[in-house]
């Protein structure tokens, strides 16, 4: 026996109520990542059920990033800081959630070595010689990094005393290397000094014994 189309219509049209009903509208975005000024933003929101419409509820959205309706931050934020926002959304059956975030937009990183080179020019063997390096952090975050001798060369005839291992500097704070060369036998000599750290050059180091 074949069921009449419109009994067959009228099934579907139940069922379809039935599954739009049992959608439970929920944000299932965890959290937001930081962002960093001058760098472009984007990250879309999720939640459960279709024919979503998002809207900013409350708090203030970090300087020269948006929030559109389909639930997307994006932009190019302009000031670092901590911002705090509330998001919701709308399902089919005029149901609402909403959420709060936070978004980090952490500041410009960067860093600034006095030299890039030093040449001890020439010196007796036996002797040596001392110079001070400077690594400045001259950008807004913290900036981190580890001071070594390079392995890739020998540097037998050069020193760190002061100044080597690990460095946690916060904006303007200054990590000082001072740097002995002390020739061993007569010749030109060269060692690199390694700042840990990409955003810092590593430090070239020649010098002669004579």
């Amino acid at each position: 026996m074949r069921t009449p189309t419109s009994f067959l219509t009228i099934l579907i049209g139940t069922c379809c109520l039935i599954v739009a009903a049992c959608c439970d509208l929920e944000i299932t975005t965890q959290q937001l990542p930081d962002a960093r000024v001058g760098s472009p933003y984007s990250e879309k929101m999720d939640a459960d059920c279709d024919n979503e419409n998002w809207e900013l509820v409350s708090g203030d959205l970090p300087p020269g990033i948006g929030f559109s309706s389909e639930g997307k931050f994006s932009g190019v934020p302009t000031d670092r800081g901590t911002y705090s926002v509330t998001v919701g959304v709308a399902g089919d059956s005029d149901e609402f959630v909403s959420k709060g975030f936070t978004i980090r937009v952490r500041g410009v990183s960067s860093c600034a070595v006095s030299v890039s080179s030093v040449d001890f020019d020439t010196i007796s063997v036996a002797s040596s010689r001392d110079t001070v390096v400077t690594i400045t952090n001259s950008g807004e975050e913290p900036l981190k990094g580890t001071v070594s001798i390079s392995t890739d060369i020998p540097c037998v005839d050069f020193s760190v005393p002061v100044g080597l291992g690990a460095y946690n500097l916060l904006a303007g704070e200054i990590h000082s290397i001072t740097v002995t060369f002390a020739p061993t036998t007569a010749g030109p000599k060269a060692c690199r000094i390694e700042t840990g750290n990409s955003l810092c050059p590593d430090i070239g180091l020649s010098g002669t014994g004579e």
